[in-house]
């Protein structure tokens, strides 16, 4: 059976949380979308979060969608001053749009524009292509053992292959 890491090499836990940390600041140099887009992580973390996937597309559906400021600010636990003026940077540059609610008129709701989803297919491109170049060293399989102890290391309960043992 194949083994990414020889058994016995890293026998001190300490050495393979080293490892993990060096492996996440390897990462964290990979640049997530074109710098020359001027927006930070929290911009997009806001337009993923207005962007209503396709049918196919399965990710986090009930949490997607046009939104109020203050659901917003919840999901990213954020401060409603804080969503309010990356909204507003964002509606500036044709991104999103607050619209009344049609079933609260008091309401103001945040919706993603098309520019907003061009601006998103195009930061998923940069993304793939980066992770793409990152992980090149590794085979299928590897990439597959990777996801699993990932999942694992981080607790998900939605790891696929994850089975009680």
């Amino acid at each position: 059976s194949y083994s990414i890491v020889k058994v016995g090499h890293l026998t001190e836990p300490g050495d393979l949380l080293d490892l993990l940390f060096a492996a996440g600041a390897a990462v964290r140099r990979v640049p997530p979308w074109p710098d020359e887009i001027g927006l930070g992580r929290t911009h997009l973390m806001v337009l993923r979060r207005l962007w209503v996937p396709s049918p196919h597309h399965a990710s986090h559906k009930g949490e997607r969608g046009p939104a109020r400021i203050s659901e917003i600010a919840s999901r990213f636990s954020l401060t409603a001053p804080a969503v309010t003026q990356i909204v507003d940077q964002l509606e500036r540059r044709g991104f999103v749009e607050r619209q009344r609610s049609e079933r609260d008129r008091r309401a103001v709701i945040v919706h993603i524009t098309p520019s907003g989803e061009e601006l998103l297919h195009l930061v998923r491109q940069q993304r793939r292509a980066a992770a793409e170049a990152f992980l090149t060293r590794l085979t299928d399989d590897e990439r597959a053992v990777l996801e699993r102890i990932l999942h694992r290391l981080l607790g998900s309960a939605s790891d696929p292959g994850q089975e009680s043992e």
